[in-house]
């Protein structure tokens, strides 16, 4: 929120030797060359520190889950993932046939219908052009509705919902001090399924819990 701001608003008058300073800096604290870091003008995007954070190892670690590493099978691409991550396929594989059958005895939920963990299709055909259910929506509703919270949740090692994005964003918005108190950010070590994990499984568990056992 500070230097890292500071140096992406004045590359644009900064000197060679400057420019070089701020992408040494920002290379050495993501573990980014700084070559590349140039090359992509101080915004590295989380696939291409994916792809690149262990590659002088031949790793590729996973966007929805960034404390999950594996062999890269594209080592040669630096700015695009070359295969699904690994998580996503763990899911759609080994887990999906517990998964479903978890669904079917103990839920009771039957149905022949595929389950499918990531649906692409659906993915790119859903309407993201309505400007409805926002932050600056959910301002207003909080400041409205007395009675109204919002839980916010996410994996600390999301690389595909950042944590810090959420609150960034909530927090420009929701700006009073009585709606600030009804907006409750958690945060779990873990990714983008942090619920995996049994202690990060256990720690929401408590906080959504208190959530709603709590009067606003």
């Amino acid at each position: 929120m500070t230097a890292y701001l500071a140096g992406l608003a004045t590359q644009g008058r900064a000197s060679p030797a400057e420019q070089a300073a701020f992408y040494a800096k920002v290379g050495g604290l993501i573990g980014i060359e700084p070559a590349l870091v140039a090359n992509h003008r101080g915004r590295i995007s989380e696939v291409v520190f994916a792809a690149n954070l262990l590659g002088k190892k031949g790793q590729v670690i996973d966007t929805y889950d960034g404390t999950q590493a594996s062999d890269n099978p594209t080592p040669e691409k630096k700015d695009e993932l070359g295969a699904f991550d690994r998580s996503l396929n763990i899911l759609s594989g080994v887990l999906l046939a517990p998964f479903t059958d978890y669904v079917r005895k103990d839920l009771g939920y039957v149905s022949d219908r595929p389950y499918i963990p990531l649906n692409l299709p659906v993915n790119m055909g859903w309407d993201r052009s309505a400007k409805l259910g926002g932050p600056d929506d959910l301002a207003i509703a909080l400041a409205q509705n007395h009675d109204l919270k919002a839980l916010v949740l996410h994996g600390y090692h999301d690389l595909n919902a950042n944590y810090l994005m959420s609150r960034y964003v909530l927090e420009q918005t929701v700006r009073g001090a009585d709606t600030r108190k009804r907006l409750f950010f958690g945060t779990y070590p873990g990714g983008h399924m942090f619920y995996l994990r049994k202690k990060s499984r256990a720690e929401m568990a408590a906080d959504v819990r208190g959530f709603y056992e709590k009067s606003p």
